[in-house]
């Protein structure tokens, strides 16, 4: 595991910690993943200790950061993964794809550059309410038609039926903390149709404490 992905472990449980608590004190989210360390998982860390690791990212910018195997371990299953190598692997393939799908964006620009776009047909959509419609693209506020998001992105208000988790326990439903500290729930990931901040997996940490 290199160096770079403990620095990012360590700021991406410190980022779900805010958005699970609305706190931005280093002390009170280091808190916060000692107690869930400790009561989900069986797994006692000191809270300073945690807190440490967020401060030498900060004061140490480039330089390597030294995290126990067993912690990391642990934070790798307060973000949802199975493992340190499961965390790993899944990154390096998140990077693979997203540089194929910034290959592929930047292939389908040229194509669209080169042979013109027509704006006044329906080529690209908009979000309404609770859903993505097409629309022509000479509207404000549109975006490529994406059509997983047209036929798999929804808000929705979960009930007693809805159905959080796959057979594998994998997450079917997204969530965003607002300012206000609500939770919106949608069908699918992506980015927030409005705020475009990037949707976090259901867990069931999250289900217990707000639903």
């Amino acid at each position: 595991m290199k160096t770079t992905m403990y620095k990012k472990l360590i700021l991406e449980s410190f980022e779900k910690a805010k958005s699970e608590i609305g706190s931005e004190k280093p002390s009170s989210l280091s808190k916060h993943i000692s107690d869930v360390l400790l009561e989900d998982y069986s797994f006692q860390v000191n809270e300073r200790t945690l807190r440490n690791y967020n401060n030498e990212i900060e004061k140490n910018d480039g330089e390597e950061l030294n995290v126990s195997k067993s912690i990391a371990n642990e934070l790798t299953k307060y973000l949802g993964y199975d493992s340190i190598i499961d965390y790993s692997q899944k990154n390096k393939k998140g990077k693979k794809n997203k540089a194929l799908k910034n290959y592929i964006i930047g292939v389908l620009i040229v194509i669209a550059t080169y042979f013109g776009f027509n704006a006044n047909q329906k080529k690209c959509m908009i979000w309404n309410n609770d859903h993505y419609e097409k629309i022509s693209c000479e509207k404000e506020n549109t975006k490529p038609i994406d059509n997983r998001l047209l036929k798999l992105f929804k808000k929705i208000d979960p009930n007693h039926e809805t159905i959080f988790f796959n057979k594998k326990g994998d997450a079917r439903i997204w969530y965003y903390k607002n300012e206000k500290g609500d939770l919106e729930f949608f069908t699918n990931l992506g980015l927030h149709p409005e705020t475009g901040k990037t949707l976090k997996p259901i867990t069931q940490y999250m289900i217990d404490k707000y639903l």
